[in-house]
């Protein structure tokens, strides 16, 4: 974070905007990881008008990212609006932009109850050269695994998971390896077995809070409400989202109570 924040403060200091742009690129997943969505929120916003005219090729990733956090935080209509934008996006062609592209179709595709769009969006991401930049591989292995589930896919989910695992642990970056693991919760309870469920979700929980991940902690806490309704998992998860709630500004604040996610804290027992 440090060196982040000095390469942006270094960029605006000799007017250099696509390197400003790079740089924010880099602090904001730190911010989000870190709870500070609100900070994070407000430098995307500001270098958007940025990527258009400095650095095209960043814009699928910034409208994706800034979808999928207010997909988060439950501001729905404008996932739809920034997932859609992503979607659309053209720029150069590159596996991991496009990786992003097919990401935000896939968010897209199930807000909206699309399954021929969701298997469509799946189908090409699967496609897809895997293995070239391992942390990309790790930050979309639980959406596109999800939407796998979604789609009623669960072997091929199995598959994914099981093939992308060596490189994960390669890398051994928690946040993704607990992403992972996340994934390997859904696929065990899936499969009835809610000890390996458990135990794989513990796992998360702890990956998530060495590296100080809050979207890894929320995640696998929303999992462990749902299926074991336990009462410190749900208020841990208030917690949690009490946290990174508190860090946005107050339009962003106020769409989260009628969101899927508080209605589904709130009937947690």
């Amino acid at each position: 974070m440090r060196y982040g924040r000095e390469a942006l403060a270094l960029a605006q200091a000799i007017g250099d905007r696509r390197r400003q742009v790079f740089a924010t690129s880099f602090i904001v997943p730190a911010l989000i990881a870190l709870g500070e969505w609100g900070e994070g929120l407000r430098m995307l916003e500001e270098v958007l008008p940025l990527l258009h005219e400095y650095a095209r090729v960043h814009l699928p990733f910034v409208l994706m990212y800034l979808g999928t956090v207010a997909f988060e935080i439950g501001d729905l209509d404008r996932a739809r609006s920034l997932l859609g934008e992503a979607a659309a996006v053209q720029t150069i062609p590159n596996p991991g932009w496009r990786q992003a592209s097919l990401v935000a179709q896939v968010y897209l595709a199930r807000l909206s109850g699309d399954g021929a769009a969701l298997n469509r969006a799946l189908d090409d991401l699967l496609r897809l050269p895997w293995g070239k930049f391992i942390p990309d591989d790790g930050e979309v292995l639980l959406p596109v695994g999800e939407g796998l589930l979604a789609a009623g896919r669960a072997e091929e989910a199995r598959q994914l998971a099981a093939a992308r695992r060596p490189d994960v642990e390669r890398w051994s970056a928690p946040a993704q390896l607990g992403m992972l693991e996340i994934l390997e919760a859904r696929l065990a309870a899936h499969d009835g077995n809610l000890p390996q469920a458990a135990r794989r979700l513990e796992q998360a929980i702890q990956r998530g809070m060495a590296c100080e991940n809050v979207l890894v902690e929320i995640r696998a806490r929303e999992l462990q409400v749902q299926l074991f309704a336990e009462p410190p998992a749900q208020e841990a998860l208030r917690a949690l989202l009490g946290r990174v709630i508190a860090t946005l500004p107050e339009d962003r604040r106020a769409a989260f109570p009628s969101s899927p996610r508080a209605a589904a804290l709130r009937a947690a027992p």
